[in-house]
């Protein structure tokens, strides 16, 4: 994917998110500046403030899928040792990252996307995204904190928040 067409969808993405989370940010204050600060730049509520995102795909169970069309009815035998979480996977890449912020807080909007050519090959999350909570995203976040202000889980497909944290004034994080 290209420079230019990777920010496109960037900001793509971007505004899903903000609409389905109910932000208030100005949508002509949308930026993509280049490397080494993070993916988005906004203002927020009036105040400006950087988004980092990171696409949750996993490799192993679109192949899985295309094998077991290929072969139905046959069963597919998948190996567990290669079977990922691309949400650790990508939550440890941004966590190791160093970003250029001149000081303005930077969130992270880790999300689910999707093939509208072909929803059956769509990565969609497996898991409930509470038991992800606890058992990989607030463990890593423990372990570095202050990096990011707020970390978001969006899933493109439903346009669904499934998770932030710290949570969100009168949000209830499941458990």
């Amino acid at each position: 994917m290209s420079t230019d067409s990777k920010k496109k969808h960037e900001r793509a993405v971007f505004l899903e998110f903000a609409q389905a989370a109910q932000l208030g940010v100005d949508s002509e204050s949308i930026v993509s500046p280049d490397e080494p600060k993070p993916d988005v730049l906004c203002r927020l509520d009036g105040e400006p403030v950087y988004f980092e995102l990171g696409r949750l795909l996993d490799q192993t169970l679109p192949r899985l899928r295309l094998e077991m069309m290929r072969v139905a009815p046959q069963q597919v035998q998948m190996d567990v040792m290669n079977a990922r979480l691309p949400e650790r996977v990508m939550l440890e890449q941004k966590l190791g990252k160093n970003y250029d912020t001149d000081g303005v807080p930077v969130e992270l909007l880790l999300y689910y996307d999707f093939d509208e050519s072909n929803l059956l090959l769509a990565d969609f999350p497996v898991m409930p995204a509470e038991l992800k909570a606890r058992h990989v995203w607030e463990p890593l976040l423990a372990a570095h904190p202050g990096i990011f202000r707020r970390v978001w889980v969006f899933e493109r497909y439903r346009k669904a928040l499934l998770w932030s944290f710290p949570p969100r004034p009168n949000e209830v994080q499941a458990r």
